[in-house]
């Protein structure tokens, strides 16, 4: 992967940690007290934001994927 092609996904993923919902935000919280994660400085939202960009992130790549799938299932 080129690291410009890099950066741009880590800026897309930074910019929806930002917009995660509530409910969401509840579930990265609480699946970080499952596995034990702990921030390594005092800013504990500083790592709740990088769960929330990680969340989103995926959240909307899973749709991408989906509706590649379904193009490509009405094309053929």
């Amino acid at each position: 992967m080129q690291r410009i092609e890099l950066h741009s996904r880590i800026m897309e993923a930074v910019k929806l940690g930002d917009w995660v919902k509530q409910d969401d935000i509840q579930f990265c919280i609480e699946i970080a007290k499952v596995y034990g994660c702990k921030p390594l400085e005092t800013d504990v939202w500083n790592l709740y934001k990088f769960l929330f960009a990680l969340y989103g992130y995926g959240k909307v790549r899973g749709k991408r994927e989906e509706r590649a799938k379904r193009k490509r299932g009405a094309r053929a």
